[in-house]
């Protein structure tokens, strides 16, 4: 099995389109078979306003496929502080995943060239 129980992931979902918003879910794994994960966490989401990546309230169960083509899946750390995670957004665009400890995940897409 590619991930076991209690495993800590990052669930990243490709933009697909220019103006998509960066969105993820940051988690911990419940039961994974035959490349499908059922995953517990926290959803975040780009709030334009403030240009920040904000944690949505509540925690929520969600079932991922690991094959998908829409979805990026990151094995973290097993002492990665879930709970403490968080999103920095820089001046440049730079888009981080932090816990505030050893977690440093730079998620930063580079721009796309103009067709």
């Amino acid at each position: 099995m590619i991930l076991d129980r209690g495993d800590k992931v990052l669930v990243a979902h490709r933009r697909l389109y220019d103006g998509d918003a960066p969105r993820y879910f940051l988690g911990t794994v419940l039961d994974c078979f035959e490349g499908v994960a059922k995953v517990e966490g926290r959803s975040f989401v780009f709030d334009a306003f403030t240009g920040k990546i904000l944690r949505k309230q509540g925690s929520t169960r969600k079932i991922v496929s690991l094959s998908s083509g829409t979805l990026i899946v990151y094995h973290l750390d097993d002492d990665v502080d879930l709970d403490r995670a968080e999103f920095k957004t820089a001046s440049r665009g730079q888009i981080i995943l932090t816990d505030g400890k050893h977690l440093e995940v730079d998620l930063t897409e580079p721009a796309r060239p103009a067709l």
